[in-house]
């Protein structure tokens, strides 16, 4: 009650106040006709009241514009108009010219509040689109014809753009379009090709349109627009509304879920083939060794057999990469020390890494223990190891070997669409450095995948292996690779559960 009685007594103000102005401003037409009597007489009587009839209807509508013509008129007749201080007219033209004056400002009442309504209208107008742009999550734009330029920009478009909505004024597509590249990351936009220009330029609605968008800041979003054409009423294209979203986040997910059907379907592919295969090669390999045993040793059937016997056991070893990649393999999970364990695993890997490349080991003293499984991770190490190896040959080159404790205090993800997320915990490391060729995104986006490879003599499985091993410890993989510049593969296992945690020493990992 308290608040509709405070809204009577704000509507009965502006009501009073509107019926002020015509009192107000006609006595003020007055003073300023009578300052101007000595060089205009008798001759025109209305020259001031004009404009106070004209502010009246302005600021108070019709009624106190045609009050303020009544005004105007006694005071004219008057003050001004003979027989002075009388509203008697002696003369017929002054009462002729008294009632046109009267006629013509009524008109200009009617023609001032037309004006404002118009005005007030335009005003409102503008205020609901400014509160529907505002409202719409998607960013928005209105351009003019002919060159786009940039009349009005929601906060959500400058944000989306990463400018401010000032910044965004009176500029044109021009201004942006080093801004815009193609979702394959490497050919630019052309001016026609964005939807608001092809709106203007064309008058068709256009469809939805996927961009690669880099701000200012050095980030870049994937985002999709769309323009529709903006028409007078004889149907002439006076601008265009362009409408973009960011669909980083949508992007993502989705190459995510189809990598992660991907591998669902081939982890179960590889899986049944392997099981099924390890029963074929138990059978073969049983038989071999007993054709070895009852064989006279050296004859030529001995050393058949005992071909057969190695060409199963290359073959079982096959069939494990497969069982890793598709998390299916056994695993016997004990609490083990990264940095201890690399230690005593250290001989073997030199044994097996050739003379052209040099190994280090960078192992820290803080590293506390995961749960894993001792055999799967001399597999993945030796795996990483060896993608290593042959990035370098046949040059000479160093591998580097690390362990880190790593802090996640954000979720992170250094590519979008290439990892998954690293939750905010803490994480043993194992880095695998190489000074090899490096690798293009492309091939990086790749690499994981079963039996893709680059190297002719490759099978393609020892990266797809390590991936199945990290996901089976519940870790997270993480590639950064530059052509030219060497392999940094890093990973990280949780810690386990009872594992005594320190903060001295810890490394951090930025968030993204």
């Amino acid at each position: 009650m308290a608040g509709f009685a405070s809204c009577r007594r704000g509507a009965m103000r502006r009501a009073v106040l509107r019926y002020c102005w015509p009192f107000v401003l006609t006595g003020a037409a007055l003073g300023l006709r009578s300052l101007l009597n000595p060089w205009l007489g008798y001759s025109i009587p209305f020259a001031t009241f004009y404009l106070s009839i004209a502010l009246s209807a302005l600021l108070g509508g019709v009624i106190p514009g045609l009050i303020g013509v009544v005004l105007g008129t006694i005071a004219s007749a008057y003050f001004f108009i003979p027989p002075i201080h009388s509203l008697l007219i002696a003369a017929p033209e002054h009462l002729m010219l008294l009632f046109l004056d009267a006629a013509v400002s009524a008109v200009l009442v009617v023609l001032v509040d037309l004006q404002r309504r118009a005005a007030a209208e335009a005003a409102e107008g503008r205020r609901m689109l400014e509160a529907v742009m505002e409202f719409i999550p998607e960013g928005v734009a209105i351009l003019d014809a002919p060159d786009a330029r940039v009349r009005m920009a929601s906060r959500h478009g400058a944000e989306l753009m990463g400018r401010s909505e000032k910044s965004l004024l009176h500029k044109t597509p021009a201004d942006f379009i080093w801004s815009f590249c193609h979702t394959d990351g490497k050919s630019s936009a052309r001016l026609d090709e964005l939807a608001g220009m092809r709106a203007i330029r064309h008058g068709e609605i256009t469809a939805d349109q996927e961009w690669i968008l880099k701000r200012p800041d050095g980030t870049a979003i994937v985002i999709l627009s769309r323009a529709a054409p903006i028409r007078d009423e004889k149907g002439r294209i006076t601008g265009a509304v362009v409408a973009g979203r960011d669909i980083t986040e949508r992007k993502r997910l989705e190459e995510k879920l189809r990598e992660a059907t991907k591998l669902e379907s081939l982890g179960i592919l590889a899986g049944g083939i392997a099981h099924d295969f390890n029963n074929i090669l138990t059978s073969v390999l049983g038989h071999a060794s007993l054709l070895t045993t009852d064989l006279p040793k050296g004859s030529r059937s001995w050393q058949s057999a005992e071909e057969i016997e190695k060409a199963a056991e290359h073959a079982a070893r096959l069939s494990n990469q497969m069982l890793a990649y598709s998390g299916r393999g056994r695993f016997l999970l004990e609490q083990l020390n990264l940095s201890e364990w690399i230690g005593r695993l250290a001989p073997k890997i030199r044994s097996a890494t050739p003379d052209n490349v040099q190994l280090q080991f960078d192992l820290a003293d803080d590293v506390p223990p995961i749960e894993a499984d001792a055999t799967q991770m001399r597999e993945l190490v030796m795996y990483l190891v060896n993608n290593g190896v042959e990035a370098i040959e046949p040059d000479s080159g160093q591998i580097t070997i690390a362990t880190r404790l790593l802090s996640v205090e954000e979720p992170y993800v250094r590519e979008p669409f290439l990892h998954d997320e690293v939750w905010p915990g803490t994480y043993a490391t194992l880095e695998v450095s190489d000074t090899g060729s490096g690798m293009d995104a492309e091939t990086v986006a790749r690499i994981f995948d079963p039996f893709f490879t680059t190297k002719f003599q490759g099978r393609g499985l020892g990266l797809a292996a390590a991936q199945g091993i990290v996901r089976g410890h519940n870790g997270r993989i993480l590639v950064y690779s530059t052509p030219g510049h060497g392999t940094t593969i890093r990973v990280l296992f949780p810690v386990a559960a009872t594992a005594g945690m320190t903060d001295s020493g810890q490394a951090r990992l930025p968030a993204a």
